[in-house]
């Protein structure tokens, strides 16, 4: 039997009577979580599966875990997964493994090449326009241009030869065939990307020497997400989910939003805070500002936004920068709550 569920589609009465049935351990285990629902739904699912194999009520199923926090029954087999906002749990009368995670398809760029004597018949082009194909027309000496006669940079196929694009100074590549002003929305975002990792990388060297290990791979981790920003954005993929450390992008932002947790109230700028967290907010400002030019650069004239999971990966890295200056508040507190969130 194998179940899995969407974790912001369970109802809030039947999380909390998942939550009522953890025990003692587990429960305290959980609550020093940033975001404990992974891990009740994880085991909800697994007593529920449990319940009906054996024909108990869910709450008395004989659930167990060894000294790793593997899963353990009497006479059955299961296994327990969750990851990225997603819950999954397989119980069976044989040896078996779980794993769940999203995956978030990217989208595909096409491009066919015709010669300058091949022209398309009426229905094939409508399939092309339907399909959203690009047509690259080749001459003899393997130039290419569109089908409108714009010439293609270079980096639009690995397959052929290009000509060079001519352009003057205040000109510079939007992709592989477009030739944009240097003011032009997208490129000032890349820009503001840049600087931005250009910020994480010196924030990254100025606390290198005063970090703990687990908070200089979670600093790490920030960095590339802005990096993800700068590829996605160039090369037209989805943004894939990230994470800091054990933190997933919404246990990130939870922590943000409830420094209590940690035992700390919320931060304010201020200089008696150090030079520490005065490099962490400064890093954080910049990526609020790399939002703004990407709210800027992605708005359609109807006002819906052309890469919305952009905006949503810059936004939560900003929260995850706060929660890592929470982290490092925290002292062995936040060192703790990163070893909790590994399990």
């Amino acid at each position: 039997m194998v179940r899995y569920i969407q974790i912001t589609q369970v109802p809030p009465q039947r999380m909390a009577l998942w939550r009522s049935w953890l025990s003692p351990q587990r429960r305290k285990r959980a609550e020093r979580m940033p975001d404990d629902r992974e891990t009740v739904c994880g085991e909800g699912l697994a007593r529920e599966l449990l319940a009906a194999a054996l024909h108990c009520p869910p709450e008395e199923a004989p659930l167990r875990y060894d000294a790793q926090g593997k899963p353990l029954t009497d006479g059955l087999y299961l296994s327990i997964s969750h990851s990225r906002g997603l819950a999954a749990c397989a119980v069976e009368d044989r040896p078996v493994g779980l794993d769940v995670e999203l995956v978030r398809p990217a989208p595909r760029r096409v491009w066919e090449h015709l010669s300058p004597e091949e022209r398309l018949t009426p229905s094939a082009q409508e399939l092309v326009n339907n399909r959203k194909i690009r047509i690259l027309i080749v001459s003899g000496d393997g130039r290419v241009a569109r089908d409108d006669g714009k010439a293609v940079h270079p980096l639009a196929t690995e397959e052929r030869p290009f000509a060079k694009v001519e352009k003057t100074e205040a000109q510079t590549h939007l992709n592989g065939t477009e030739m944009v002003t240097k003011d032009h929305p997208r490129i000032w975002f890349r820009g503001k990307v840049d600087s931005a990792i250009a910020a994480a990388i010196l924030v990254q060297t100025q606390l290198q020497p005063v970090l703990a290990p687990e908070l200089q791979g979670l600093l790490a981790d920030l960095r590339s997400w802005l990096g993800w920003a700068m590829r996605c954005e160039v090369l037209d993929e989805a943004v894939p989910e990230l994470s800091m450390g054990p933190f997933s992008r919404e246990a990130a932002r939870r922590l943000a939003c409830r420094p209590e947790e940690l035992g700390l109230a919320p931060l304010c700028p201020d200089a008696a805070e150090g030079s520490v967290f005065t490099l962490l907010n400064w890093l954080r400002a910049i990526i609020r500002e790399t939002e703004v030019a990407a709210a800027f650069a992605f708005r359609k004239q109807d006002g819906t936004l052309e890469r919305p999971d952009i905006l949503e990966l810059l936004d939560g890295l900003s929260s995850a920068v706060y929660a890592f200056m929470l982290l490092v508040k925290a002292g062995d507190g936040g060192l703790r709550a990163i070893r909790a969130a590994r399990g």
